[in-house]
């Protein structure tokens, strides 16, 4: 066989395992998602696990203190958030009343500027209207409640996580023997890095999402935006996908007050909201919690979650970005997968002057910490 058809032959094998794989990704997403994401959760959790071993719990129980963790966690966001789901689902018509009195004013602005029919202005708001509340009254009362496959697949998770968490140990053993004897230091040593790493990104990411949905939510319930605590958080959760999940965030917020509010002002305060907190999650937490270890660049990120959404819905767009920040840790410590680390991984730029200031006040802040842990450590010792 010729080059050119070796070549050509090596590039239709390719294409064909990736649709193979893709195949088994859609269709096997009740078993691999509640798998990938307790692998994902396991990783968060493994340094807990191991703190609590280093205290003297037996391995089992240990495990399932850490476990609890999340259980906790999940439980008092839902719990938090629930209630005025329930609102939201109960008053959507009252919502919708609103919203009709707020766009009939624009119809009159839009008639009177643009020369269009009244007829045609309303009816084109009454569909969009009655589908837009019946969209969120659909996703609102499906989120709300709880689905027998929605439940199976919150406890396989959690068995998976506890899993993964009790046999760690052993499935790191197994990858490392995968690879040839000669390259088994060099794979063990890939693998220590990215479970000291990983869980630290993990950690750092989750506590970013954790002081935007309190910061968001305790500012929009400032600013009286109706179910600011719901908004809040959903906020939060979308800030993990670069720029299109912060514009929606905010566009949420200030969709609720033109539909419930007169004033104009609590939009410009929400905007202020929203600038700010990125500010201080950018230039302040994001370097002191997660640091410049891992950094996924937006263009990636975007695919990534486009990617991951449409095979996987909510559960991959979640994930997306945390399994990405895992992969460039993976090609930055093999030789081979360096230009996919290029192509994912952050660009570096010179750094701004505000850069500056907020890594002195990080480096700051990080040596003032240290310096008393250490001491600490010292007079423990004594």
């Amino acid at each position: 066989m010729t080059e050119p058809l070796q070549k050509l032959a090596a590039a239709a094998l390719t294409l064909i395992i990736i649709a193979i794989v893709l195949l088994g990704l859609i269709y096997g997403q009740t078993l691999l998602v509640p798998i990938v994401v307790g692998a994902l959760l396991a990783m968060l959790l493994t340094p807990v696990m191991d703190k609590l071993m280093g205290w003297g719990v037996p391995k089992v129980p240990a495990a399932i203190l850490s476990l609890m963790l999340i259980v906790l966690f999940i439980a008092g966001v839902f719990s938090l958030v629930s209630v005025q789901i329930y609102s939201f689902v109960q008053n959507a018509d009252e919502l919708k009343q609103n919203a009709e009195m707020r766009i009939a004013d624009l119809t009159q602005y839009v008639q009177s500027k643009f020369g269009v029919t009244r007829q045609q202005v309303e009816d084109a708001t009454d569909n969009g209207i009655n589908e837009m509340t019946s969209t969120m009254k659909e996703q609102a009362g499906g989120i709300f409640s709880a689905t027998t496959q929605t439940m199976t697949n919150f406890f396989l998770t959690l068995i998976d996580t506890l899993l993964f968490l009790l046999f760690h140990a052993q499935i790191k053993q197994a990858f490392i023997k995968f690879a040839s004897k000669e390259n088994q230091p060099k794979a063990e040593e890939t693998l220590n890095k990215i479970s000291k790493v990983a869980p630290q990104y993990l950690f750092g990411k989750l506590m970013l999402v954790t002081f935007l949905a309190i910061a968001y939510a305790v500012g929009l319930s400032l600013i009286g935006v109706k179910y600011g605590v719901l908004l809040g958080v959903l906020a939060a959760v979308l800030s993990i996908i670069p720029f299109i999940g912060n514009m929606i965030g905010g566009i949420l917020p200030m969709a609720m007050v033109l539909v419930t509010q007169e004033e104009t002002w609590p939009i410009l305060a929400i905007i202020g909201l929203f600038m700010g907190a990125q500010f201080i999650e950018s230039y302040f937490l994001e370097p002191l919690i997660v640091g410049g270890k891992v950094s996924v660049n937006p263009m990636a990120a975007i695919i990534g979650v486009v990617i991951a959404g449409g095979i996987w819905g909510i559960a991959g767009m979640i994930i997306a970005i945390p399994y990405m920040g895992i992969v460039k840790i993976l090609c930055d410590q093999v030789d081979r997968l360096e230009p996919i680390s290029i192509l994912i991984g952050e660009e570096e730029k010179p750094p701004s002057w505000i850069s500056k200031k907020s890594s002195r006040l990080v480096d700051w802040v990080k040596g003032k910490f240290g310096k008393e842990t250490q001491d600490a450590r010292h007079k423990t010792q004594e």
